[in-house]
């Protein structure tokens, strides 16, 4: 009870502050105001006269006449939101201007009283974030006689103890046994964050004291912490400045442009489109174009793959869509409780197999590439075969590494948005040459670069490592194959050594800490614990590269059977994860352990399955759509408010996302990509020409 009144006395206090906005308005039409001063009002020595006529008139403005019960309510305001104690002589004066203003009613002064939170409605549900007025803060400005006043927003973290959260999640009906197991995924970081908007000279530390004191005051007896940094407080004055290095990167980026539009346009107008000059061709959009649209296709070309590659990144990108709204703050963050005990939450947080399709598909093309080119050449060339795949996946990374250290603080603002970018900028600003190299998954696997990367670098590490596994089965088929049933094994033990001495829960751990987490740094992107689906890969690409042009008769028993076997395998894998979800499921070492270091390779021997059809003419119809040749091709720390979360707008955002995606990929494509690598094709082709003529 005694807890009850006193959130109820907190709720009182706040609501009468907002009362007080009514009253303004209404006061506001009957009195007489000073009238506004001009925003970004520029000093010099000519307007000083005029200044000082200002000034003599802000020394004559008196307060707006109130009622005894608004003057109360006024005083209550001023107490709340000005800094008339601050240590800082500057923002303690400021701040008494702030006080006259705001009983003169004038504009400025509501403003900054209007840009302040006040308790907002729904916390229960997990309405714990209050962003203020963000940009209106930041816009007002205002001459005084003790110099100009700018906004300043800042935002407080208010940490709530556990007994709290006990309290609050009661009021859910959650039990002390949920509330342990959702400890991570709702309850672990919570914070309520709460803005004001003060003088842009009032310090962060000045601005923690007076209002961890008010809030104190207001929430005495409940276990709560105040903190508030300078990072957590934005003006006008630290907009992000274009710095030499990002200037230079956008001179290249304009000479490419540049370089593309012009080869374009003489590819248009050249009369023999059908031989354009060798330059033009590599640069000009209409050439690359062509090459992107074309329908043309080898007759080893695995078709069904397009399908599958297609299907898996928009599970990818939904996925983490998802996972983006559950993290940041929503309205109703408190209904994921009920959220992740629907199983059509399942589809989500099962989803992680998705990455492993990947996984498998690289490693068969792979296996497959290699056998056909050692086949047709009779001989392996070692430094063609890493120095064409490093080339080709690290200078589109590098690009995106670029951004990522230099430009991305430019992409937007918001209260939440230094925090924001400073966590994906500071990473790739220290490791960059890890995330090139292809080895932070090791090196610094809980600060990664671009955070999705980690996939890039366990991938590569295994393209590295393949020809332990190909070159064997090439030259002695009987022990390469003993070789990768071996490293199969090695891989899924390792997996379930890991699961079962950490204790790890099947299935991801859903919490806005997740890349803190041992689990994720240690174990999911571990590339030695994720090998299984691409050494499957390996093994599924010789088998297919085995069986190429033969005919294999399957009866349609037989066919039914394995579609049947295919779909449990794929929905029990994505199903599967739900039971630890579940409130009355207790951990079970074992049980877990054989999910986290089996789901994936039952989940990619579907997959092999669907590949294995579809090449040998028992797909039907699942090959038509897979093969279909539109398959050939390919904002929340920003936010100004708290988002919904809901399925529909979850996959409203996602369908969004895959616009985007496609747009921004195909043109990324044609402008870099195609360049870059038919650079790299005309080089090693004449490198490769020199050394037939030598010999």
């Amino acid at each position: 009870m005694n807890l009850a009144k006193r959130a109820a006395t907190l709720l009182t206090s706040c609501v009468l502050t907002c009362y007080v906005l009514n009253i303004s308005i209404a006061a506001s039409q009957s009195a007489v105001t000073t009238k506004p001063t001009p925003n970004h009002v520029i000093l010099s020595p000519q307007n000083n006269a005029t200044q000082l006529k200002n000034n003599r008139s802000m020394d004559k403005r008196g307060p707006v006449k109130l009622t005894m019960r608004q003057g109360l309510i006024m005083n209550q305001v001023i107490a709340t939101y000005a800094l008339d104690t601050a240590r800082d002589s500057l923002c303690r004066n400021q701040s008494e201007e702030f006080k006259k203003g705001l009983r003169s009613l004038e504009s400025w002064a509501l403003q900054m009283f209007d840009s302040s939170s006040k308790l907002q409605s729904g916390i229960l549900m997990g309405n714990l974030v209050e962003y203020g007025a963000f940009r209106q803060c930041l816009k007002i400005y205002k001459e005084t006689k003790n110099g100009p006043i700018r906004g300043k927003h800042c935002s407080f973290r208010i940490i709530p103890g556990e007994k709290i959260l006990r309290t609050v999640m009661g009021f859910r009906n959650v039990s002390h046994k949920r509330f342990d197991k959702i400890r991570r995924t709702v309850i672990e970081g919570v914070r309520l964050i709460w803005s004001v908007c003060v003088p842009a000279t009032c310090p962060a530390a000045d601005i923690l004291d007076h209002f961890n004191k008010t809030i104190m005051d207001l929430a005495h007896g409940l276990e709560i912490t105040v903190t508030l940094t300078e990072e957590n407080c934005m003006t006008v004055l630290t907009h992000p400045r274009w710095s030499s290095k990002e200037y230079s990167f956008l001179i290249l980026a304009g000479a490419i442009i540049f370089a593309v539009l012009t080869c374009t346009v003489i590819d248009l107008a050249n009369q023999d489109p059908g031989r354009p000059h060798q330059l033009v061709k590599i640069f000009s959009v209409v050439s690359n174009g062509r090459t992107l649209l074309s329908r043309g296709s080898n007759q080893s070309e695995l078709k069904c793959l397009h399908g599958i590659r297609f299907i898996s990144v928009c599970y990818v990108m939904f996925g983490h869509r998802f996972m983006t709204g559950m993290l940041f703050p929503s309205i109703n963050s408190l209904d994921l409780i009920d959220w992740i005990l629907n199983y059509t939450s399942t589809v989500i947080i099962g989803g992680t197999i998705c990455v492993d399709s990947f996984l498998f598909v690289s490693g068969m093309l792979v296996s497959y590439g290699f056998f056909e080119t050692v086949t047709k050449n009779k001989s392996f060339n070692v430094v063609l075969f890493y120095v064409h795949r490093y080339i080709r996946i690290t200078l589109p990374l590098s690009v995106a590494v670029i951004v990522y250290s230099s430009f991305i603080q430019h992409f937007g603002s918001g209260p939440l948005w230094r925090e924001t970018y400073l966590a994906m900028q500071l990473p790739c600003q220290h490791f960059w040459w890890s995330t090139l190299l292809h080895i932070q998954n090791y090196i610094n696997p809980s600060f990664l670069c671009i955070p999705q990367t980690w996939y890039l670098t366990c991938e590569m590490l295994y393209y590295f490592f393949s020809p332990l596994v190909l070159y064997p089965l090439w030259r002695w088929p009987v022990y390469g194959s003993v070789n990768l049933v071996f490293l199969y094994l090695l891989s899924v033990g390792i997996n379930f050594y890991l699961a079962w001495e950490n204790e790890y829960l099947g299935g991801m751990p859903l919490t806005n800490q997740l890349f803190e987490t041992r689990y994720f740094q240690k174990h999911y992107i571990a590339p030695h614990v994720r090998a299984s689906p691409y050494v499957i890969g390996l093994g599924f690409g010789y088998a297919i590269f085995k069986t190429k042009g033969k005919k294999i008769e399957m009866g349609f028993g037989m066919k039914f059977a394995a579609w049947i076997i295919t779909i449990i395998f794929m929905f029990s894998v994505v199903v599967g994860s739900h039971v630890f979800q579940e409130e009355n499921h207790d951990y079970d070492r074992l049980e877990s352990s054989m999910y986290l270091s089996c789901s994936r390779s039952g989940w990619v021997l579907g997959i092999a399955w669907i590949v294995w059809a579809c090449v040998h003419g028992h797909g039907g119809f699942v090959n038509d759509v897979l093969s279909l040749h539109v398959f050939r091709f390919l904002k929340d720390g920003s936010a100004k408010m708290p988002a919904y979360f809901s399925n529909f707008h979850m996959l409203y955002d996602c369908f969004a996302d895959l616009v985007i995606m496609i747009v921004t990929g195909a043109l990324f494509t044609l402008c870099f990509e195609y360049p870059c690598l038919t650079i790299e094709a005309t080089l090693l082709k004449k490198n490769r020409s020199r050394v037939r003529d030598k010999s």
